[in-house]
């Protein structure tokens, strides 16, 4: 059962990896996405927004800020984004995951989803299993097997045909309207509150959370996504999954920066290296000195203010090391794909190809640094070379700034 709930991230990026083996499908890539033409085989759609307003046929695989999904889709419906709608029907499993996610339609099989606000409408059909986590979930349509739900605040107003397993939860409400054809088992601080005139055809166990534990697990994991984060791998895959919803994002909305990140390294790999290597041991030290000077001026009366200057662009300085450390991986992650793909026939220059190349190569990159010891290893070279790189890409910005003044 928990083995089930673990399962979750792992079914969802174990489907986007599929991507890479798929040979017949179409793709689309841009800014805002919809489709209006019936398309026959899988189709894969990647933008700040993306609406399907015609069928698919076989599998749709999908990611972007805001998705709405009104047409059907004959196979399987993954999809990864800010909000998400999805009132057309899907013919076999959906794999779902957002902040905003609202389902509204019959799912043949089985269900997975993840969010920070997750709604099964009344007029959604659930075929197989829910397994749902997040912060707030509602569920009030139909599903005829089992449920597995944890997450913050969870409600249960539709119709259940089997068991529901509800674990680790701040609160669970079952409404009136709500019927369970088998057993209710529940983890909470709390009992549930269950309305007059709900039906539980089976038993109804319940497991007291002690306040204190539940609080420091809260201040340990940090976010709605509990049953994730509670686990190596799927911090991991957590991990993976922002890494290539943002990149796909940077991918759309400054394409000219990853060209000039993949020429730097092309053309002057060992000077990124060098660059790397200096901005990821430097600027540590940097900040040190620098804070230690602050501190200096802070304890006199005359240069307090200048020391809680220097603090501040102290505090920004370090605030830009990690984020340059973090963007690196994806900049990184883009060029091996693309280098992957350079020797194929594919037109690199579209997005739908590019997002596809960047997913390649952070599977890539994600498999190696996940390799125990010479993983550390790859992601200190992965650093100076994607650190390198951009900082090589700001200095030529910078540097074309000053001619241009």
């Amino acid at each position: 059962m928990h083995k089930k709930l673990y399962a979750v991230p792992v079914l969802i990026i174990l489907l986007f990896l599929s991507l890479v083996f798929v040979s017949g499908f179409s793709s689309r890539g841009g800014g805002a996405i919809t489709i209006t033409n019936k398309i026959s085989d899988d189709l894969y759609a990647f933008g700040n927004s993306v609406q399907l307003l015609e069928d698919v046929e076989q599998d749709f695989i999908t990611a972007g800020g805001n998705i709405n999904v009104q047409a059907n889709v004959g196979q399987d419906l993954i999809a990864s984004g800010g909000m998400l709608d999805i009132t057309g029907n899907i013919g076999d499993d959906a794999r779902i995951a957002g902040g905003i996610v609202n389902i509204n339609s019959d799912i043949s099989d089985d269900l997975v989803v993840a969010g920070g606000r997750v709604t099964i409408g009344k007029d959604a059909t659930i075929g197989g299993d829910l397994v749902i986590t997040g912060g707030i979930l509602n569920i009030e349509g139909q599903v005829k097997d089992r449920v597995f739900a944890t997450g913050g605040n969870v409600v249960i107003a539709g119709q259940i045909g089997k068991d529901v397993r509800v674990d680790q939860v701040d609160s669970l409400t079952v409404s009136s309207s709500a019927s369970i054809g088998g057993n209710l088992s529940y983890s909470s601080m709390q009992p549930a509150s269950i309305a007059e005139g709900a039906e539980i055809s089976g038993q109804l166990d319940f497991e007291q959370i002690e306040k204190e534990r539940t609080l420091r697990e809260k201040t340990r994991i940090g976010a709605p996504f509990a049953i994730f984060t509670a686990t190596y791998i799927g911090g991991k895959i957590l991990s993976f999954i922002s890494l290539f919803v943002l990149g796909i994002l940077l991918i759309l909305a400054v394409p000219r920066v990853f060209e000039k990140f993949s020429q730097r390294l092309r053309i002057s790999l060992g000077n990124s290296v060098g660059a790397g290597a200096i901005a990821f041991f430097g600027v540590p030290l940097a900040v040190l000195v620098v804070f230690i000077i602050s501190i200096f001026f802070m304890v006199t009366v005359i240069g307090s203010g200048i020391g809680l200057l220097l603090m501040g662009l102290n505090l920004m300085l370090t605030i830009a090391y990690f984020i340059l450390i973090y963007l690196s991986t994806i900049f990184l992650a883009y060029l091996l794909g693309k280098s992957i793909f350079s020797r194929s026939s594919i037109n690199l220059d579209l997005y739908g190809w590019k997002v596809l190349a960047y997913l390649v190569g952070l599977a890539i990159i994600s498999i190696a640094f996940a390799i125990p010891f010479i993983g550390w290893l790859a992601r200190i070279a992965a650093i100076m070379f994607g650190l390198g790189g951009l900082f090589l890409v700001i200095k030529d910005w910078l540097a074309g700034l000053s001619n241009k003044a």
